[in-house]
């Protein structure tokens, strides 16, 4: 008795010759026709096609995410895959490969007889009519089975072996084949499966990525090993019968273990900064022309984005929240911008609450802002600097002060020190009345302007005067961005994310230009960086010295929001090298943090400047000290700066025009509130020549280091 499959393989080789031979006879009158039909050329399977992740990688080179849509492909030439790993796939594929224009007849009769008898599929298709199916035809048309669609593919393939050698063909097709679990080409595949470039891959390995390539689904190791062990002797028993391998050597690599898990997978995006830099990629017109272009450019075009990311400064970010905020149940979080101020370098990020999905709300950069308290004076002072006057010059801190509001609201009493000082003392004592009356003094439409110039970018309202002490809401990020300009002598450089885009060939299609923008001058800035050193040597600030006494500078802030306790504080601290904003806050609302403190209320000067000085010592850890410039000495004498309180604010229209203020020089003692002129006061220009009979320096001054008990507290 005939056996049963003999019966079966002798049809299915009848057949084949039949299919061929009608081929044959449809093919051979209008051959010059059929081979030109389907057009097909090296462009349009050009590698570029491929779809392949961008690769974003931090600011020392290592890959910290791949923006991709559906395919994880890495795409190399063929020069860097191994012999062996070629060898396992063509010998399992297309062992004819090197030899055939494109299409296999004895491929085609040797598939459909190993079909016949039962073993396991085999397709009988050449690798060339892969790449066809692959790159080529559209879903539908794989889809299709019949012989005019296989006739279809004969004809490609044969066209493409015409127009491209066959390594070209090769390394297209072993950058394109899918190999599961995501992997589309060797290099992927070789990594995510054995955690080794396609360059190290040893033969037997190249037979486990070969048994994958007829059903990556079927035959993958992690879920199915015995599948994949099984397809592997396949395979393996090919390589024998091709003297690729002994006998010997293909059992014990049949008997060898097989992967278990995924071995390297790309990353994808996560976190605040990664949320920003993408979207200063999705805006850049180097990627294309709409935003659909763009996407597609970074999703699959394998791209290669170099950032300003550090991986470290971000996990010291992380590590100094977790040390120095206590835990709220998630109620309370942490904010920090952090800048170099040297070329605008963002080098970390944290955007609110700990788990940082790139999808959170980010309170550093989104949304209004948050009341940044004493934080804001900073600005004051330079408006002050700039109209001429100087952190040697003295106002009076006395407290009470109370000021009509703008815009309805009702008068404003502000506690705080008594005394009168310098405007850098009361600066580092955070004297709320001193920068109220100074405020008025510059005009607060300067101040406004001084913040908009150094980076804020959220409205303001020069009609309230409660504006120094943080009555306008601000962004870390901004906060971070202008006092960076502070801290690089009055030089502005636009923050950025990306510093170079590479397209997948190695070509340059963006590099960060800096652009450097004189905004403050460098006395301005030294004078504020003094008064900014003495809020963290001996003022509201001094939990965020750091070790070793490496220079440090900066203003806490805090706001009340509305009730007994504060609802947002801050510290924004600089130092030559780093800029860093800290917030913390609850937010989704304006909620009291006492309870972070046993009931206490929690200023700038507690959590956030302790996160700033964590954060700043491991972050300039092994970057050397660098210390501020020096402001030059003042080149007239100091002058008391008096506000005049019996000149109300008066309101024109919208505009809110400041009070009536009036400069005297005092030779023994500051001028006080409310302060006239006499004969024993002059009216003085700031700018006026030096009168050397007069003193050089103000007299001492008598700020209280602490707040009454009764009054209420400053931020």
């Amino acid at each position: 008795m005939v056996p049963v499959k003999l019966i079966k393989l002798v049809a299915a080789i009848v057949a084949i010759g039949v299919i061929v031979a009608v081929g044959v006879v449809i093919l051979a009158p209008k051959a010059k026709t059929v081979a030109t039909s389907w057009d097909i050329s090296f462009d349009k399977i050009n590698v570029s096609t491929l779809s392949q992740p961008s690769v974003v990688f931090d600011r020392d080179g290592q890959v910290i995410a791949g923006l991709r849509r559906d395919e994880n492909r890495e795409q190399i030439p063929i020069e860097r895959m191994s012999a062996g790993l070629i060898d396992a796939i063509v010998g399992s594929e297309d062992a004819a490969f090197f030899s055939h224009g494109g299409v296999s007849v004895k491929g085609i009769v040797r598939a459909a007889g190993s079909n016949a008898v039962g073993n396991a599929r085999q397709g009988g298709s050449t690798i060339t009519q892969q790449l066809v199916k692959n790159l080529v035809e559209t879903p539908d048309e794989r889809a299709k089975r019949g012989l005019t669609q296989k006739l279809k593919e004969a004809a490609l393939a044969v066209r493409i072996e015409n127009q491209m050698t066959k390594n070209q063909i090769l390394e297209l097709y072993l950058n394109a084949i899918y190999f599961g679990n995501g992997a589309y080409g060797v290099q992927t595949a070789a990594q995510i499966y054995f955690g080794k470039n396609a360059s190290d891959i040893s033969l037997g390995e190249g037979a486990l990525l070969a048994a994958l390539i007829p059903g990556p689904n079927d035959y993958e190791p992690f879920r199915h090993p015995d599948r994949a062990r099984a397809r592997r002797s396949i395979v393996l028993d090919r390589l024998v019968s091709l003297n690729k391998l002994t006998r010997e050597q293909a059992f014990d690599i049949s008997i060898g273990p097989l992967p278990d898990k995924p071995a390297k997978t790309l990353p994808s995006a996560q976190g605040y900064y990664s949320a920003e830099m993408l979207k200063s990629l999705e805006s850049n017109p180097v990627l294309g022309a709409t935003p659909q272009e763009r996407e597609s450019a970074l999703s699959t075009g394998g791209l290669r984005i170099w950032t300003t990311y550090d991986q470290k400064a971000q996990a010291q970010a992380e590590a100094a929240r977790t040390a120095e905020l206590p835990d709220s149940g998630g109620k309370f979080t942490a904010a920090l911008v952090a800048i170099d101020p040297r070329d605008g370098a963002v080098r970390a990020m944290l955007g609110g609450r700990p788990t940082e999905k790139i999808t959170d709300f980010n309170v550093a950069t989104e949304g209004n802002g948050r009341s940044p308290g004493s934080s804001f004076k900073t600005f004051v002072l330079i408006a002050a600097l700039e109209s001429g006057y100087s952190i040697d010059d003295a106002i009076d801190g006395s407290s009470p002060c109370n000021f009509a509001k703008g815009d309805g609201e009702k008068d404003y009493p502000v506690g705080g020190h008594n005394g009168s000082g310098t405007l850098g003392d009361q600066l580092a004592s955070s004297v709320n009345c001193a920068y109220v009356r100074l405020g008025q003094i510059v005009g607060l439409d300067k101040v406004a302007d001084v913040a908009k110039r150094l980076g804020i970018t959220t409205k303001l309202h020069p009609s309230y005067l409660s504006m120094p002490l943080g009555g306008d809401d601000v962004l870390p990020f901004d906060m971070a961005a202008a006092y960076a300009v502070i801290a690089n002598d009055g030089v502005r450089n636009e923050p950025y994310y990306v510093d170079r885009i590479e397209d997948r060939f190695g070509k340059v299609l963006y590099q960060h230009v800096p652009n450097p923008q004189q905004l403050l001058d460098p006395q301005v800035a030294r004078q504020a960086l003094a008064a900014l050193k003495g809020v963290v040597d001996h003022g509201t600030g001094v939990k965020a010295q750091l070790e070793g006494g490496r220079p440090a500078a900066g203003k806490t802030g805090t706001n009340e929001g509305g009730t007994s306790s504060s609802a947002d504080a801050w510290f924004v601290g600089v130092t030559p090298q780093l800029v860093a904003a800290v917030w913390i806050g609850d937010p989704n609302a304006l909620t009291p943090l006492d309870e972070l403190k046993g009931g206490a209320t929690v200023y700038g000067g507690d959590f956030p400047a302790r996160i700033w000085k964590v954060f700043m010592d491991r972050a300039l850890f092994d970057l050397p000290f660098a210390d501020f410039l020096p402001p030059e000495k003042l080149g007239r004498q100091a002058v008391a700066l008096c506000l005049n309180s019996s000149a109300k604010p008066y309101q024109v229209g919208n505009v809110r025009v400041p009070v009536n203020f009036d400069l005297f020089r005092r030779t023994n003692s500051y001028c006080s509130a409310g302060a006239t002129a006499s004969s024993s006061t002059t009216l003085l220009d700031p700018n006026a020549p030096v009168d050397p009979n007069a003193p050089t320096t103000v007299p001492p001054t008598t700020p209280a280091t602490t707040a009454p008990p009764t009054a209420p507290p400053t931020t």
